[in-house]
């Protein structure tokens, strides 16, 4: 019985020992690179009424993977007493990324950009674009096309996923209105809920540096990313190549 004991504890270690944390990850389903939602842009409450009225990204309300929009403060609070009196009438849209609201109105000069525009609301009947497998929308063509000349300009970090939570190892999806812009690493962050820019706000510069960097080994880890090939080249400031790396390239290129 003993030596059956011992014989089951050894099994027990080598199988512990096995279990690498590649082989966790393989349970460990991956995330959508890019935070999105469901988008119901509608105003339900609206529609019971036989309007038609769009909703707005500063009266949204978030249940579970679900973002309703709607027209004003008064209707969200209603449509939160009973929900059931209001069902969904119009487009829904799923994979829509930043609740429905336009990046580059948003960020004008992108998220590294301590610039802070304004939210509003995409129209994604006319302008829409994806990337990385998200929808997004735009209150113009000509906002499209900044966005499709260059959309890492406008992808927040950590795939616009709650900063907070994800410094956690917790997924939340980000809500464009909870916005801080942490200095200490040159970027926008969104946070899932008020609480989020108040509590970084409050935090010490280390210690923002430090929950960011958890934030972003979590969010490469949960997305896969930490498993491709490095770049050849190294990264400065806001992805730019090193002055170690410029000279390199530079004789590499005469």
């Amino acid at each position: 019985m003993v030596t059956f004991f011992r014989s089951f504890v050894a099994l027990l270690t080598l199988m512990v020992s096995l279990a690498t944390p590649s082989a966790l990850r393989a349970a460990e389903p991956l995330l959508p690179l890019i935070s999105t939602v469901i988008l119901v842009p509608g105003d339900p409450v609206e529609a019971k009424k036989g309007n038609h009225a769009l909703g707005l990204p500063e009266f949204a309300l978030r249940t579970g993977a679900t973002v309703r929009l709607f027209a004003n403060n008064d209707n969200c609070a209603e449509y939160v007493l009973n929900p059931g009196n209001y069902p969904d009438a119009g487009w829904v849209i799923p994979n829509m990324g930043l609740y429905g609201a336009d990046p580059v109105a948003l960020f004008p000069e992108g998220v590294h950009s301590p610039t802070r525009g304004s939210l509003v609301a995409g129209d994604p009947a006319n302008h829409m674009a994806t990337y990385k497998e998200a929808k997004f929308a735009f209150v113009s063509m000509a906002n499209r096309v900044k966005f499709e000349e260059n959309p890492a300009k406008y992808e927040l970090p950590l795939g616009g996923y709650c900063a907070g939570a994800m410094a956690q190892d917790r997924v939340t999806p980000g809500d464009p209105r909870n916005l801080y812009y942490v200095a200490e690493v040159g970027t926008w962050a969104v946070f899932g809920s008020p609480n989020g820019p108040i509590a970084w706000a409050a935090k010490t510069q280390d210690q923002r540096r430090i929950d960011f960097a958890k934030a972003q080994a979590n969010y490469l880890r949960r997305t896969g990313l930490d498993q491709q090939p490095p770049k050849v080249a190294v990264l400065g400031k806001l992805g730019e190549p090193t002055k170690t790396v410029r000279i390199a390239l530079r004789e590499k290129a005469g």
